[in-house]
């Protein structure tokens, strides 16, 4: 019985095929101005083209869209990058990482001046 259960077993073990989900990548919080070094890459939230984003307490047509600069660097090369919310692109490729902008925050509220220095975003970078 116990070689049944045994075997049993064994078959079951050579059946299941082994999968892992892809990696998702890490994700990096950034405020303005700072630079995060990860893996053997550096990310600089270098700048802030524009932020048109609908404010939270309006209804807008348009979502808007906010765009930010990237300084990417790694031991083969540094480029600045632009990235986007909304518009494309919102990923860039450099020396075989990606590089998701995930968020950039805080949000627009009507009537309210966001202060540079206030901002942050979140990317994902991917092996």
């Amino acid at each position: 019985m116990k070689n049944s259960i045994l075997g049993l077993f064994i078959l079951l073990l050579l059946g299941c095929e082994a999968t892992s989900a892809p990696d998702p990548g890490d994700e990096l919080v950034i405020k303005y101005g700072q630079t995060i070094v990860d893996r053997n890459i550096s990310i600089k939230f270098q700048g802030l083209g524009e932020d048109s984003r609908c404010p939270l307490d309006v209804e807008c047509v348009w979502a808007g869209n906010a765009e930010i600069f990237l300084q990417i660097a790694s031991a083969d090369s540094t480029t600045i990058y632009s990235l986007n919310t909304f518009l494309e692109p919102n990923i860039v490729s450099h020396d075989g990482y990606l590089v998701e902008l995930v968020q950039v925050s805080p949000y627009p509220v009507a009537g309210e001046t966001i202060a540079l220095e206030s901002y942050e975003i979140r990317v994902a970078l991917i092996k």
